[in-house]
């Protein structure tokens, strides 16, 4: 959202306005202060001012928005690796590493959040930790997991999940969402493909601006066992954002 920008007469008009609020109403029609008289004396280095401290103002409200929702920890970097199996997609595994460095003291729980189609939970697996509750919030599944420790601020761990997913990338067209709900520094979706179903064209859309950008030769490989490489890399991601990976085999 962009603040309104002062102008001489919103100004004027927005004060006059507060007087005739504040003198009795059979003095208003015969007031002296005028918006047009309100103009004359408000200088210009007045109103640059005031539009300084109304952006000034916004963008620390965004600020303190987004250390609220920023999370106990900060990600230095994280990379999936979704495997297709087989050429049906029938058998999906994924492979999540993350660097995680505690913002905060007294940390003995970390959420995993998953979601998308098929039985997306099947032979789930952490390390460090173990998963202790499984709940259902809106399309998301959450998994609670216990680091039987405490954690402090500063301290860093390596922390890793794998689980399977069966029956989630059967259609000719596929996405791959990557939702940010901490500060990261770098995020990286790698997706392999079996040698006997190639990927055709892949793209990232930022689901926020709708802004899509096609993936090119850069991203692509080929791995001594025949599987086709994807690799997708985005450094400081927008907190709170969506990246959807769409691709067609």
């Amino acid at each position: 959202m962009q603040a309104k920008r002062l102008t001489p007469g919103l100004l004027s008009t927005t004060i006059a306005a507060h007087v005739h609020r504040l003198i009795p109403l059979q003095w208003a029609h015969t007031s002296s202060i005028t918006t047009n008289r309100l103009n004359a004396l408000i200088p210009s280095n007045v109103l640059e001012t005031a539009n300084r401290l109304l952006g000034l103002g916004q963008r620390l409200a965004i600020w303190v928005q987004e250390r609220r929702t920023q999370g106990f920890y900060d990600l230095l970097s994280l990379r999936r690796t979704v495997t297709m199996h087989d050429p049906e997609g029938r058998v999906v595994t994924v492979d999540t590493v993350q660097q995680v460095r505690f913002r905060q003291n007294q940390v003995a729980v970390l959420l995993d959040y998953v979601w998308g189609d098929g039985d997306i939970l099947r032979e789930y697996t952490c390390s460090p930790g173990v998963p202790v509750d499984c709940y259902k919030e809106g399309t998301r599944h959450v998994v609670l997991i216990s680091l039987r420790e405490l954690k402090s601020r500063g301290d860093e761990l390596s922390f890793t999940t794998h689980r399977q997913v069966i029956g989630g990338g059967t259609r000719p067209s596929e996405c791959w969402e990557s939702e940010v709900y901490h500060r990261t520094r770098r995020m990286e979706v790698r997706l392999l493909f079996p040698p006997e179903r190639r990927c055709q064209r892949a793209a990232v859309t930022v689901q926020s601006t709708g802004q899509t950008t096609a993936l090119g030769k850069d991203n692509w490989s080929y791995l001594p066992d025949g599987q086709q490489e994807l690799v997708w890399v985005c450094l400081k991601p927008r907190l709170n954002e969506c990246y959807l990976l769409r691709w067609e085999w």
